[in-house]
């Protein structure tokens, strides 16, 4: 990437739930066709949410659903950028 020059192009606020009981942080991950539940280590595989009370209501279903008080789910903020990348 030596040859290249990186213009940002736009940045997303965005939430994801994660937790770290376990050791090490894990991510939410729901499925939306159905109320299917997964942790997963790879942030960009967790669903993301456009508001942070959407993310609280996402929480409030997975502990409805699953009845996991245990976790110790947050919503965490998350800046996602996206950059075009030029060769110089």
């Amino acid at each position: 990437m030596d040859n290249y020059e990186k213009i940002l192009d736009k940045q997303e606020l965005r939430y994801v739930l994660g937790t770290a009981v376990s050791g090490h942080t894990t991510y939410l991950k729901k499925t939306l066709a159905k109320a299917e539940y997964e942790f997963v280590t790879d942030i960009t595989k967790a669903t993301k949410t456009v508001s942070a009370k959407i993310a609280k209501i996402i929480l409030e279903n997975y502990v409805r659903d699953t009845g996991d008080t245990e976790s110790e789910l947050i919503v965490i903020p998350l800046l996602i950028s996206y950059e075009l990348i030029k060769e110089v």
